[in-house]
C-alpha cells in the first residue's frame, strides 16, 4: 500500500491537505478536475469493461469505480457533432454518488462531450450535467 498526500489549492489563498492510502495510484476525482485523463487514456471500445480507483476529494477516500461501455450515440453540442461511446461509471462501494453516464468520442483521445454525474448528499444529492461547448 502507498500513502498518498496531495495539497489541493481550492482558492488562491487556501490549500487543503489530502491524505489517503491506496494499493495503486488513484485517479483524481473528475468532479473538481474535469480533464477526464482516466477516460482519454483508456483503451475504450465496444463492450469495454473494467475498474479503477479514484480519489474522492470531498470524502478524502479512495473509491473503486466500475467503468463500462454500454452503447454508442451521435451527440451534437455547441462544439460540433460527435460519434460517441456511452460510458457508465458505477461506484463499487455501495455509495451511488459519483455514478455517471458519459458520452466520450469514439476516437482517441476519448474526449467527454456530455455527461451526467450523481452528486453526493453534502452537495445536495442532485445531478450535475456537463457539455462540451467549444474545442
Amino acid at each position: 500500500m502507498r500513502r498518498i498526500v496531495f495539497v489541493i489549492p481550492l482558492v488562491a489563498l487556501l490549500a487543503v491537505p489530502i491524505s489517503a492510502t491506496a494499493q495503486q495510484p488513484p485517479l483524481i476525482d473528475r468532479e473538481l478536475f474535469f480533464d477526464d485523463a482516466e477516460i482519454s487514456g483508456a483503451q475504450i471500445c465496444e463492450e469495454y469493461a473494467g475498474s479503477m480507483q479514484m480519489l474522492d476529494l470531498l470524502s478524502q477516500k479512495i473509491r473503486p469505480i466500475g467503468i463500462e461501455v454500454t452503447g454508442s450515440e451521435t451527440v451534437t453540442t455547441g462544439a460540433g457533432t460527435f460519434e460517441t461511446w456511452v460510458v457508465t461509471l458505477t461506484p463499487l462501494d455501495g455509495d451511488e454518488s459519483g455514478s455517471a453516464t458519459l458520452n466520450v468520442t469514439r476516437d482517441a483521445p476519448h474526449l467527454v462531450v456530455r455527461g451526467t454525474t450523481k452528486l453526493p448528499a453534502m452537495m445536495g444529492g442532485g445531478m450535475q450535467e456537463t457539455t462540451l461547448t467549444a474545442r
